[in-house]
């Protein structure tokens, strides 16, 4: 395969392959003044390899569609490019912040937060990740606190924009969880911002992959960055990649354009007859040429892997087409002269391959490369020393995270609290604060209630019968209390009352075998017997009270109880004197009244007399 490296700066100006370097354009329409074909040398372009912004890919991509040119990026991983409907000839492999979202999500509610803030960046990239979260979150009931946009252009925005983004995170002390979608340079500034408004180690960060592992963030901003857990593509080395990189010299890499700035940048010298530039006009020390690039000293791109296989998944699908169209034939035959952009891309989308990683790779039905993602975490693993380390992984939709491995804070392995209002006690209910469907006051309800079954926000008053369960919760039926005929005060009653029935039916019998004597006839026979069957009832009745009370029998014992109360016997008793005194007719009147009392007088006879 032949190709052309642009610099990626260029993308926004990526139209110039349409005008002059896309040979794809039916030139059958174009006609010279004599009537003839004009004669087109344009380089035959036959797929596009990024680019790495979204941003950028959009636009490359609206341009590439017209033409039906294939376009596989390795770094752009915007939500909206996965729309076939109007990026059919883009793929990718990286995968969509649609998985990363989603993992964030899943962090989320494997640290215990309900309660978050977001800063995005005010771009395709970050608004339409911001649109995927909100959505995602508000599935999960978990509640924004603060969203706040970031500018772009790093160079535009103020250090002022950024103090009041962390001025509004500290106004909602309560969401210590932060997840930040943007690019290193923005975040950088948000970090200083917090160093500046001293709210150092208040936040615990979340991070996209456009900023974290990235030194720009980092450095410098260690203790404000300390904690942050960060969702990253999974990526592993190329094989032979690193040993090819040291290897290379200003002398042997002379097709490379860049590479003199990069050897300039790294060494802090000039290299001998190279292009003035406003990156080593200050340098005075001139390059020797015998310098070497080593492994302690450079940094490599740790997510390589995608753009390898961004190249290999071309070079598979070429491969595929050939066999097919030109039978394997030496060359580029008739078919594949020049080449259909529509048959490319269904080939394209077909590979499966293992790539220079060791990984497997094909492209998912949006065009999308698989959902791998590493979860890394920033902490500090000595005093004074940071360092990212690797505490998880989210594959295909499953989250994996080792929890003893977290270390928000220096001896603090425990995630901080994110939460805007602590669940109530057992018994209790909410009322939310307005506006806030996080937030809440607890109140507990009245003796008689429970909360609601239904709204966690009412209290309900029980049914008679029926009282509050210890955690009001539910309401029970009242139990039935009632003297148990084995216990020692029912024993001590019936004991008692035996003896009285017994002492009553010694009376009785008395008053019935002596039933004519003078003695029973002037004691009055028959308010006798009443009073004694009274005098019984109130013993017996204790038997009563003792046994378990029924619904039926609750008339009948206060009927019962009514019969036998003192009141009612003494009232027996006047009926009875009233009716002696009309029988002793010619007396005084035995039965005189005070005006609050009875006197019962009985006439005096004389015993000789009367004999």
């Amino acid at each position: 395969m032949g190709f052309e490296v642009t610099g990626g700066h260029r993308g926004i100006t990526f139209g110039f392959f349409g005008a002059s370097s896309i040979s794809n354009i039916d030139d059958g329409e174009y006609k010279c003044r004599d009537g003839s074909s004009p004669e087109v040398h344009n380089k035959v372009i036959s797929g596009v390899v990024g680019a790495a912004s979204s941003v950028t890919s959009i636009q490359v991509a609206n341009l590439l569609r017209l033409f039906k040119i294939p376009q596989v990026s390795f770094f752009s991983t915007s939500p909206e490019l996965s729309n076939k409907q109007r990026f059919e000839y883009f793929s990718r492999t990286i995968p969509s912040d649609h998985y990363q979202v989603k993992a964030m999500v899943e962090i989320v509610k494997k640290l215990g937060w309900s309660y978050i803030s977001i800063i995005y960046e005010e771009s395709n990239y970050g608004i339409k990740a911001f649109e995927e979260l909100e959505g995602l979150l508000s599935q999960n009931n978990i509640c924004i606190a603060v969203k706040e946009k970031l500018v772009k252009d790093s160079g535009v925005a103020e250090e002022g924009a950024y103090d009041h983004i962390v001025q509004r995170l500290l106004q909602k002390h309560r969401a210590k969880g932060v997840i930040i979608f943007g690019s290193d340079q923005e975040v950088a500034g948000v970090m200083r911002a917090v160093r500046r408004n001293n709210a150092t180690g208040s936040f615990s960060w979340i991070g996209s992959d456009g900023w974290s592992a990235r030194s720009l963030v980092s450095s410098g901003n260690e203790a404000e960055v300390e904690g942050t857990l960060s969702v990253q593509p999974q990526a592993n080395p190329v094989a032979g990649f690193d040993d090819y990189f040291l290897g290379l010299t200003v002398e042997k890499n002379k097709r490379n354009p860049w590479f003199v700035e990069y050897w300039e940048n790294h060494f802090n010298c000039r290299y001998p007859n190279s292009s003035l530039t406003p990156y080593n006009a200050a340098i005075a020390r001139e390059c020797s040429g015998e310098e070497k690039l080593t492994a302690k000293t450079t940094q490599f791109e740790a997510q390589l892997q995608f753009v390898s296989d961004a190249v290999m998944a071309f070079a598979f699908a070429f491969r595929d087409m050939h066999q097919v169209l030109c039978n394997n034939a030496s060359g580029l035959c008739a078919e594949m002269n020049p080449i259909d952009g529509e048959q490319l891309l269904t080939y394209l989308r077909k590979v499966t391959f293992t790539g220079l990683s060791g990984d497997r790779f094909k492209f998912d039905e949006n065009g999308d490369g698989p959902s791998r993602y590493n979860i890394i975490h920033f902490k500090q693993l000595t005093r004074g020393r940071y360092a990212w380390s690797t505490v998880g992984t989210y594959i295909e939709g499953e989250l994996s995270l080792n929890m003893t491995s977290l270390q928000f804070k220096l001896g603090e392995p425990q995630p901080p609290s994110s939460v805007c209002s602590l669940p109530c006690l057992t018994g209790q209910a909410k009322k939310y604060v307005e506006g806030e469907s996080c937030c809440w006051h607890c109140f507990n309800c009245s003796t008689y209630q429970i909360v609601s079954p239904v709204d966690e926000t009412q209290c309900i008053t029980c049914d008679w019968g029926t009282l509050p369960s210890p955690d009001h919760l539910l309401c029970d039926p009242i139990q039935e209390v009632y003297i148990r005929p084995n216990s020692w005060w029912a024993i001590g009653a019936m004991l008692f009352s035996s003896l009285g029935v017994v002492m009553t039916g010694v009376v009785v019998y008395v008053f019935l075998t002596h039933h004519d004597t003078p003695v029973v006839r002037a004691s009055g026979r028959e308010l006798s017997y009443v009073l004694l069957s009274g005098v019984f009832l109130c013993y017996a009745i204790t038997f009563v009270f003792v046994l378990k009370a029924i619904c039926v029998g609750i008339t009948v014992v206060e009927n019962v109880r009514a019969k036998t109360d003192p009141g009612y016997e003494v009232h027996l008793v006047i009926d009875e004197v009233q009716r002696i005194q009309h029988r002793l007719k010619g007396l005084d009147s035995p039965l005189r009244h005070d005006g609050t009392t009875y006197h019962i007088v009985m006439p005096l006879m004389d015993h000789h007399k009367s004999t």
